[in-house]
């Protein structure tokens, strides 16, 4: 387990070399990430084995390699795992292993019997470590091959120097303007301060490439579209997108001016609000004055998703620590009464049964409440 940067991809490739192994599985959840991996592969092995990669995506099923490096969402299908045999790869790697207590991974760990299971990850502390099977070291066996903490790293030179500017919003007559107001969030002075203030701190490489996070759907849309009359490469992403959708600006995200086409040329950003986030959470939001947690619920579902509930019992009062802050939830069980959950605010939403309740990731603090949802449902 080591810090972001300190070459996690070598190490198990050096590891790879030295133990001598024939047949290797390198596990990834994006095709980018799977791209890269074998770029450094073959700087280490050459053409001294072969390397193929799987993924749906990418229209690419090259099952035959010594070394396949897949991702996670192509290789869990059972119609691929099982043409393998069970005792197939000598090594089986898992790219950010923190991902390894979700479902597809799970599949594939009790499938296959590799001499050597080897998990990197640079988050291997999950907040909801106490939730059983959620604990990274206890999926791996507590065995941790090498560890590289962030301040080791940065003692012996392994990470890249960065510098972090934190600017203010805009000035209007000596006054910050409201990040509430939509129509400021999106004017056309606004547009012009943060890319002048983006080319003012500049940027490491031949080009930029970032994420810009916003605090609404409307917002990422309207931006991406001035934007991209200004000069720029945008997009903007939703959950109302494709998985596809997701990962192809992704690697527009990651490519290379040389490697652009008539077709699919590089982006310089993406708007998203949560799509990168860590974990599904239940619908909710915070008690204004004078409300009862009953009255908050309907107002923010109507507010998020446009549609109108009635609130029934009380299931729980769920006390949980985040490192920055305790939340205190109180969960009601809900009946649509109208509506069709419009997507206002959220990137996704899904409808799960008693047993999809644990085909997502959840955010810690709602973990706590799935087993009394199942038994109630």
């Amino acid at each position: 387990m080591t810090r972001a940067g300190t070459g996690k991809t070598y190490a198990s490739a050096f590891a790879m070399r030295e133990l001598g192994y024939k047949k290797v599985l390198f596990l990834v959840h994006r095709n980018q990430i799977a791209k890269q991996a074998i770029k450094s592969y073959h700087k280490v092995f050459g053409n001294s084995v072969s390397m193929g990669m799987m993924s749906s995506a990418l229209g690419r099923m090259e099952y035959d390699k010594d070394y396949i490096f897949a991702t996670i969402q192509t290789f869990a299908k059972d119609e691929n795992l099982h043409r393998f045999e069970k005792t197939h790869f000598d090594a089986i790697i898992y790219d950010e292993a923190h991902h390894a207590c979700a479902d597809s991974y799970r599949k594939v760990m009790d499938y296959f019997t590799p001499r050597l299971s080897l998990g990197m990850t640079a988050t291997p502390d999950r907040r909801d470590a106490d939730v059983k099977g959620r604990d990274i070291y206890e999926v791996f066996g507590h065995n941790i091959a090498y560890e590289v903490r962030l301040q080791q790293a940065m003692e012996e030179d392994l990470l890249c120097p960065f510098h972090y500017f934190g600017i203010t919003d805009l000035n209007i007559d000596d006054e910050v303007c409201d990040t509430d107001n939509f129509r400021f969030l999106t004017s056309d002075e606004r547009v012009k301060y943060v890319m002048s203030q983006a080319r003012y701190y500049g940027y490491s490489g031949s080009r930029v490439k970032g994420l810009i996070f916003c605090s609404r759907i409307e917002e990422a849309k309207e931006l991406s579209r001035k934007f991209n009359e200004n000069g720029l490469r945008t997009i903007a992403l939703s959950g109302a997108d494709t998985e596809e959708t997701r990962a192809n600006a992704i690697e527009r995200l990651a490519m290379e001016e040389c490697d652009a086409t008539e077709v699919v040329q590089p982006l310089d950003y993406i708007l998203f609000v949560d799509i990168f986030s860590e974990g599904w959470e239940f619908p909710g939001g915070k008690i204004e004055p004078g409300e009862t947690p009953q009255q908050a619920l309907c107002r923010e579902i109507m507010e998020e998703l446009d549609t109108k509930i009635q609130v029934g019992d009380l299931i729980d009062t769920i006390e949980y620590d985040y490192p920055a802050f305790h939340l205190s939830m109180d969960c009601f069980w809900c009946e649509v009464v109208s509506g069709n959950l419009v997507l206002k605010e959220h990137e996704a939403a899904r409808w799960l049964t008693s047993d999809e309740l644990d085909s997502v990731e959840w955010l810690p603090a709602d973990v706590t409440l799935i087993d009394k949802i199942r038994t109630g449902m």
